[in-house]
C-alpha cells in the first residue's frame, strides 16, 4: 500500500517533512496547500502532485490516505476541521492550537473516529529518551529543572502574543511535554515572566524575554522550567532537563545526550537514531496498519501538554498558582 500523504502548510518546517517522506518508498506526496502559492508550486515541483491555495480546494480535489497540517499557532482551527471532516489520519505540527478547548473538541472528535493521529514532539522517539525513560522507572524523583534558553527566531508572528501564545507555547512546549513524558501529569503551576523589554528593537514585540515555571506533578515530583528569548552568547545549558534522583543525578542535553551520574561513576549516553525521521514513520505504518497506538505523541495527548503551556501563561498573568485540568 503506498500512502497518500497532503500537506497543509509548505514553509521550511513541513519541508523537512516532506524530505524525509520522500525516502520512504510507500509513501506519495500527492497535494500542497499553503497561503503562499509559490511555497506550495515549489513543493508541488520537488515532489511531483498538486499546488494549491486553498485547503479546502486540495480536500474536496484530491484522494489522501493522512493529512500533515504544519501551520504557526495562530492559524490552526480550520485546517484540522477540515481535515476531520474528511475522517482523514493528521499529523499535527506542535503547539497545535492556541485556542485550548477547540484543540480539545478536536482530540474528542479524533478519538471518536477512530483516526490515527500524531503531533510533532519528535524527542519521545529519540533512542536516548527510551533509556532514560526505562532508568526513571521505579526510582524516586525529588526535583528537575528544564530550560530552553535562547534567541528570538525571525518571524514576525513569533514576537507578538497573541500570534505565537509566547515562549512557553511555542518553544518551551517540548520542554513541558518530555516533563510529562517523562514524569507524568501536571496537577499545578506557578510562574513569572520578565515582561517590557525588546532586547532586539523588534516591531511588536510583546512576549516576556524569560520566565521560570515551578510544576507540581501528579505523584509529587517538584519542577522548575526556565525560558528566555534574549541569550544571544551560547548558553552553557541552552534547552534540556536535569533530574535529581535520590540515588541518581542526570542530564538531558536536549536532542543530543543523556548525562548519568550515580555513586562512584558517570555515563553518557549519546543519541544516534534519527528520531525526526523515525516519528514520521512511525506515523505512516501507524496509518497503513490503521494502529493509533503505534504513535509515541498523539494529537490527544499534544493538548494536554497545550494545557501546559497555557497553564503558565495565566499563572504569569493572574499572579495566582493554576490548577490543572484548566476551566
Amino acid at each position: 500500500m503506498q500512502v497518500k500523504v497532503g500537506f497543509i502548510g509548505a514553509g521550511n518546517m513541513a519541508k523537512g517533512h516532506m524530505r524525509r517522506l520522500a525516502m520512504m518508498a510507500d509513501v506519495k506526496l500527492a497535494a500542497f496547500a499553503d497561503i503562499n502559492q509559490k511555497a506550495a508550486e515549489e513543493a508541488a515541483a520537488t515532489y511531483g502532485g498538486r499546488a494549491y491555495t486553498d485547503h479546502c480546494a486540495m480536500l474536496a480535489d484530491t484522494e489522501l490516505d493522512a493529512v500533515f497540517i504544519v501551520l504557526p499557532p495562530f492559524a490552526h482551527g480550520p485546517a484540522e476541521e477540515a481535515v476531520l471532516e474528511k475522517k482523514l489520519p493528521l499529523f499535527v505540527e506542535k503547539p497545535v492550537d492556541l485556542d485550548l478547548g477547540r484543540a480539545r473538541e478536536f482530540a474528542a472528535e479524533i478519538e471518536r473516529l477512530e483516526l490515527v493521529s500524531a503531533a510533532g514532539y519528535q524527542e519521545r522517539y529519540m533512542e536516548v529518551i527510551r533509556k532514560l525513560k526505562s532508568f526513571l522507572a521505579g526510582r524516586q524523583v525529588g526535583l528537575f529543572m528544564g530550560y530552553w534558553l535562547g534567541g528570538t527566531p525571525q518571524v514576525g508572528w513569533w514576537r507578538r502574543k497573541a500570534m505565537s501564545g509566547g515562549q512557553a507555547v511555542e518553544q518551551t512546549t517540548h520542554v513541558f511535554d518530555m516533563v510529562r513524558f517523562l514524569f507524568g501529569e501536571v496537577q499545578a503551576v506557578q510562574a513569572v515572566g520578565r515582561p517590557g523589554l525588546n532586547p532586539f528593537n523588534m516591531e511588536g514585540f510583546d512576549v516576556e524575554i524569560a520566565s521560570a515555571a515551578n510544576l507540581l506533578m501528579a505523584d509529587g515530583t517538584i519542577g522548575t522550567v526556565f525560558s528566555a528569548c534574549f541569550v544571544t552568547i551560547p548558553a552553557s545549558r541552552p534547552a534540556g532537563i536535569d533530574i535529581f534522583c535520590t540515588d541518581a543525578t542526570i542530564n538531558y542535553k536536549r536532542r543530543h545526550s543523556v548525562l548519568v551520574h550515580t555513586a562512584g561513576q558517570s555515563e553518557e549516553w549519546l543519541n544516534h537514531n534519527q528520531y525526526d525521521l523515525e516519528a514520521v514513520r512511525t506515523f505512516i505504518d501507524a496509518v497503513a496498519q490503521k494502529r493509533p497506538d503505534l504513535v509515541a505523541s498523539t494529537y490527544g495527548d499534544a493538548v494536554r501538554s497545550l494545557e501546559v503551556s497555557l497553564a503558565v501563561n495565566r499563572a504569569m498573568e493572574t499572579k495566582e498558582t493554576v490548577s490543572l485540568p484548566l476551566q
